[in-house]
């Protein structure tokens, strides 16, 4: 009302970005622990173009998804099939402590299960490693990007990683897909560009 929308439960929810859809309505992208599997989960809820809940995704217009742990969804981007591309961090699943994780969501909210393996991408390795931000290409193509302290030069790198639209790591991208940037402190990545000629602007 008056311009103004609250969501969520009884715990503590979090709303980390919004991105509008070709609807003309809007996806808001965060984490919660009021609802879900268990701790913190990836939380997605859209509304329709004056604010309204859109009851066609999801169940009451809202996603969770997650594991038995901590799983949060930081950024997102609509794909040019109607469907969701969501990154952020994972404690439930992957190699070590925290993982980049990745979602991708058909335009109802169900998981798209021809991206990674049912649905999710987990990159990273024996340490922390945190998904801040994604970046879509032409090409279908798209580059998520945050930090790591299990690769790189020391403390934590920025941590950038190009994948196919079905969720492979790009091998013509960096080392195997992957690329880390930072010296001996901590360096951390926020957000990304695409600038003229086809290279990248990183920023953090």
């Amino acid at each position: 009302s008056q311009g103004k929308l609250w969501v969520g439960g009884d715990q503590n929810d979090y709303l980390m970005a919004v991105e509008e859809t070709s609807d003309y309505g809007y996806i808001a992208f965060g984490y919660t622990n009021s609802f879900g599997a268990g701790g913190y989960d990836m939380y997605l809820f859209k509304v329709k173009p004056n604010g309204t809940p859109d009851s066609s995704f999801g169940v009451n217009s809202t996603v969770t998804f997650g594991g038995n742990d901590d799983d949060f969804a930081i950024d997102g981007k609509e794909t040019a099939d109607g469907g969701l591309i969501v990154v952020g961090a994972t404690y439930s699943f992957g190699a070590g402590a925290k993982d980049f994780y990745i979602v991708k969501f058909t335009a109802s909210g169900a998981l798209d299960a021809s991206f990674g393996t049912n649905g999710s991408v987990t990159a990273g390795g024996n340490g922390h490693d945190s998904g801040r931000t994604i970046l879509l290409n032409d090409d279908g193509t798209f580059l998520v990007g945050g930090y790591t302290n299990s690769f790189g030069n020391g403390g934590y790198d920025m941590y950038v990683m190009k994948f196919s639209p079905s969720g492979v790591p790009d091998s013509n991208f960096g080392v195997n897909g992957f690329l880390t940037v930072g010296g001996e402190g901590d360096e951390y990545l926020y957000a990304m560009c695409e600038e003229p000629g086809g290279t990248y602007l990183l920023a953090g």
